[in-house]
């Protein structure tokens, strides 16, 4: 991992937040590089900064957090969704918080932010401050391909094998596709005076 803060967009459900989950989780294997090991990660709960609707706890909350995050070296902090961040520091007359957050990300070497958004939210990410683009590296995060969601799907089986000691089902074929009927309809130009048209 590098120090660049990481802008990761793809469309909903492609599973972003899993991936940083993952980063996370990955700390407790022997293989896992150590730049990664050493990190701390830290996730910004968006709901709950926002959630009094008082400007100055807002902007205390915030502070503090970012206090936090500064403090120790080799810190990560995530925002799994850039745009309701954005929209709730709008919402409640707080932008200073997004250029604070631009400032940390500045000012701080041992700070890397990754940011979480949607494909179509990444025009309006982009636009919340000036230096986005250069404080910032947009990775799109694309569905796996079958053959490595095979391999995936394989591993999650074999890990629950030994944990539970039940091997899992094989997987059924899909039945035979049935051919749908055609269904055809005979049209009539003449309409009786109760049809609906159409």
């Amino acid at each position: 991992m590098t120090t660049d803060n990481l802008i990761l967009t793809g469309p909903q459900g492609v599973g972003i937040t899993s991936l940083c989950l993952g980063l996370s989780a990955a700390k407790d294997e022997l293989d896992t590089p150590l730049d990664l090991v050493s990190k701390r990660f830290y996730w910004l709960d968006v709901d709950a900064l926002f959630a009094s609707g008082d400007m100055k706890q807002i902007n205390e909350g915030f502070n503090r957090a970012l206090k936090t995050v500064t403090r120790s070296a080799n810190t990560v902090l995530i925002i799994d969704d850039m745009r309701d961040f954005i929209d709730g520091a709008q919402a409640h007359g707080v932008r200073n918080v997004v250029n604070a957050l631009m400032r940390a990300a500045r000012r701080s070497k041992d700070l890397q932010l990754i940011v979480e958004c949607r494909d179509t939210d990444l025009p309006e990410v982009l636009k919340c401050h000036s230096s986005m683009h250069e404080f910032f590296v947009i990775k799109e995060v694309r569905e796996p391909r079958t053959e490595f969601m095979d391999a995936i799907v394989a591993g999650i089986c074999r890990t629950l094998e030994v944990h539970h000691g039940v091997p899992p089902r094989p997987r059924r074929a899909p039945p035979p596709s049935s051919s749908p009927r055609a269904t055809t309809r005979r049209h009539s130009t003449a309409r009786s005076p109760s049809a609906p048209s159409s």
